[in-house]
């Protein structure tokens, strides 16, 4: 897990910033940043304090948006990889399903509740994979600034593994 933590940190320090500072500014870059931390850290407030379904059924919308995302850019860089990576899309929605309605369904959601979330996330997915198709056409600048936002909250779930596999191995203020 301590390897890809470091991973993602690395990816985003040393590809995505760069690339967004390029293209956005140092300034904008920070804020869009931010936005990203500040979005996984109410993500992840709202799951820790409450056992409603909203934060599951916000993180899977947001999982589906980001499933879109990646399937219309790798068809961008290549058709054979877009279409790759489609049929892997395709083939995970199935257990996606069944665990994000067992999820679901523990936390007091109905059966049909439940369906309904999931269909939503399938419209997000089908309508966020539109969307980048059509915004990449436009230019690189609006996807550059979705990558600075994803970033934010790579970073604070790659600085928050680490911190957490260090504070198990070394006691509560890194002693041993």
């Amino acid at each position: 897990m301590a390897i890809a933590a470091g991973v993602i940190v690395a990816l985003v320090l040393y590809d995505i910033v760069p690339d967004s500072v390029r293209a956005v500014g140092l300034i904008m870059t920070i804020g869009l940043f931010l936005a990203g931390v500040a979005v996984w850290v109410g993500l992840k407030t709202s799951l820790s304090q409450s056992a409603s379904i909203l934060p599951i059924s916000l993180a899977i919308w947001l999982h589906s948006f980001l499933e879109g995302a990646l399937a219309a850019t790798s068809q961008r860089l290549d058709p054979h990889l877009g279409t790759l990576v489609v049929i892997g899309t395709m083939a995970h929605l199935i257990p996606e399903f069944l665990a994000l309605t067992a999820l679901l369904r523990y936390y007091g959601a109905s059966q049909k509740q439940a369906t309904v979330i999931y269909a939503t996330a399938l419209g997000i997915l089908s309508i966020s994979f539109g969307l980048f198709k059509f915004i990449m056409r436009v230019g690189e600048t609006p996807l550059q600034i979705l990558a600075t936002v994803v970033a934010g909250g790579m970073i604070y779930l790659g600085v928050n593994t680490l911190y957490r596999l260090f504070k198990n191995r070394h006691g509560a203020y890194g002693q041993a």
